[in-house]
């Protein structure tokens, strides 16, 4: 693990091939800084526009930042359960938070 860790990568070209609706989930004390998160939801077009007062200005991605967490228990976390709509499909992710 130390290994992979030590060698750089950058994955933010690949960001703009994704064409399905993605939601990045990162707790906000983890190791991936939530302003490094936050570029990462920038290249998938989110946080680009107001969304306006019907929603037409929305990206198709979300982005949620955990309070308290990190990803050792991330899992356990309560705010994550609101992931489960956005899985569904259609149920805004932000009406659950």
């Amino acid at each position: 693990m130390g290994d992979l860790l030590r060698k750089d990568y950058d994955w933010s070209a690949n960001l703009t091939a994704l064409s399905a609706p993605t939601l990045i989930v990162i707790g906000d004390a983890d190791s991936i800084g939530p302003v490094h998160v936050a570029e990462f939801f920038v290249l998938l077009g989110g946080g680009l526009h107001e969304g306006g007062w019907d929603g037409s200005g929305k990206a198709a991605h979300r982005l949620a930042i955990l309070p308290d967490t990190t990803h050792y228990d991330i899992i356990q976390s309560t705010p994550l359960g609101a992931v489960t709509p956005f899985l569904d499909g259609g149920v805004e992710l932000e009406a659950n938070l």
